[in-house]
């Protein structure tokens, strides 16, 4: 019961609470939730803004953030942005990258990155990468084929703070190889500890040689049952996933669910302690 007053019967922070847990289980209904109260609107707004997006195909997003940078203080976004993933892929639209860089510059807290890159329009990545140089990720995923991945140069202090990479890929015939030039600058990331890639299954060996710092090593495979078993290492930091999961579970994350990277730990955590057979790699 409501009293004359109008104040709720529940205890501020048990009703903040309930609505923090509407919010993460379902983002789509936050808009909605917005509009009960106006000091539910301050709870639940962050919501909104935990994950950013940057795409050449939804302009008028980008253009609301915008606005929403004009009218909020200057620490809002460095407080709420965690999440940031950018698409170059679509043959219209457009980028304003003066917004974009307003924006970035605001989210200092981001940690978690995806960029869904398209071949075809590699030429609109460099101006994207131009903004986010303030940024020091921990995890990046980075889905294109091999030359679009191949256009980032691991050296980079953007990437040093990473322990978390994914490099994937849109189709099943583009995996890396051996001689992929940049093993050696992966392997020079001071913190990487967790890497997951889309390559033939006897590169692992090499990547676990040249790696050797690796905890836990993901192959991302379109159709893991018909992998050549036999050619993947019997190393107990392999693990291997299905390619869709690796892309679903990034996007899982950014609403407040569990990512690759939890799945392949507890995984790997299970054959250390003998509940799974160490050849086992799914």
């Amino acid at each position: 019961m409501t009293s004359v007053s109008g104040l709720p019967k529940l205890p501020p922070e048990l009703e903040r609470e309930i609505f923090d847990i509407a919010a993460t289980a379902a983002p789509n209904m936050v808009p909605a939730l917005l509009r009960v109260a106006h000091r539910v609107l301050e709870w639940i707004e962050p919501h909104l803004y935990r994950h950013m997006r940057i795409s050449f195909h939804n302009p008028a997003y980008l253009l609301a953030l915008g606005h929403a940078l004009d009218r909020k203080p200057l620490d809002f976004f460095a407080h709420t942005a965690r999440y940031l993933s950018v698409s170059t892929a679509g043959s219209y639209g457009s980028c304003d990258l003066a917004v974009v860089e307003r924006l970035l510059g605001a989210c200092t807290g981001i940690n978690d990155i995806f960029f869904n890159l398209s071949s075809y329009y590699v030429n609109r990545l460099p101006p994207i990468l131009s903004v986010l140089t303030h940024l020091r990720p921990t995890h990046l995923s980075i889905l294109g084929r091999p030359p679009v991945s191949g256009a980032f140069h691991f050296r980079l202090p953007f990437f040093q703070s990473l322990t978390h990479l994914q490099l994937l890929d849109h189709g099943p015939n583009s995996a890396l190889s051996r001689t992929w030039p940049h093993w050696p600058a992966l392997a020079k990331l001071p913190f990487l500890t967790h890497l997951a890639v889309h390559c033939e299954e006897d590169v692992l060996a090499h990547i676990l040689s040249v790696i050797p710092n690796l905890q836990v090593l993901v192959l991302s495979a379109f159709s893991p049952s018909q992998l050549r078993v036999s050619l993947i290492p019997r190393d107990p930091r392999v693990f291997v996933s299905p390619s869709l999961a690796c892309v679903l579970r990034w996007y899982a994350a950014a609403r407040g669910g569990e990512d690759l990277w939890a799945s392949a730990d507890a995984f790997i955590e299970k054959k250390r302690m003998g509940e799974i057979e160490e050849s086992c790699c799914w």
